[in-house]
């Protein structure tokens, strides 16, 4: 594991022991050329560690499954559902990509008599430089996107379904989820403490059917 940011997120959030839909690297060149580009590499390093899955946050002193990832595939629990290339569930990478464009594209069309101060758009969708590419999303109405740009790694922006509150983070996908773990986000609650109990960020995989 040749990524210093990636090793310093296993010391944050354990690596499932069995992880799913973990691909080759023919896999790999597969979706590169279905995407028309290649994926980041830091993302790349976490879907070969980590399969597909998601991010939630449990109480330390809780013993049960739960607390260890076992039979908990429940979106509405998770933190971030991240979507991966290669499984065929509703949480697949390009379904996810699809979706959201259409529905990017339906937003535009009705955006002018709807809502006029809508600026879950501003940032138009990818391939145009800086354009969103979804990466992840949770039961709360945000999703978490690539801004990709043409000339600069990619940078990680967090829309609000709502048009209301969407912002940026200048780093990658790990740096980012580092960022939220340790320092206690908006989802992630990492170390933060809520009346005295402690609470910690595990990677629950992707139940096979979902």
């Amino acid at each position: 594991m040749n990524d210093a940011k990636l090793q310093e997120l296993v010391a944050i959030l354990e690596p499932p022991e069995s992880p799913v839909f973990v691909p080759t690297q023919d896999e790999w060149a597969c979706a590169e050329h279905l995407l028309g580009a290649s994926f980041p590499f830091d993302y790349k390093n976490f879907i070969n560690l980590y399969g597909a899955g998601g991010i939630k946050s449990v109480w330390v002193d809780d013993k049960s499954d739960r607390s260890r990832g076992k039979n908990l595939f429940d979106f509405a629990d998770l933190d971030w559902m991240i979507f991966s290339p290669f499984n065929n569930s509703r949480y697949e990478f390009f379904y996810q990509k699809d979706s959201y464009f259409e529905m990017h594209k339906f937003g535009l069309k009705n955006s002018e008599n709807d809502r006029p101060n809508v600026n879950r758009y501003e940032f138009g969708i990818f391939p145009e430089d800086g354009g969103v590419l979804p990466i992840a999303i949770n039961a709360w109405a945000y999703d978490l996107s690539w801004r990709c740009w043409r000339d600069k790694d990619w940078t990680i922006a967090y829309l609000d379904h709502d048009e209301i509150d969407n912002e940026e983070f200048n780093g990658n996908l790990t740096s980012y989820f580092i960022h939220e773990i340790t320092l206690g986000g908006r989802f992630l609650d990492g170390i933060r403490c809520e009346d005295g109990d402690l609470q910690k960020s595990i990677f629950v995989p992707l139940e096979i059917g979902i």
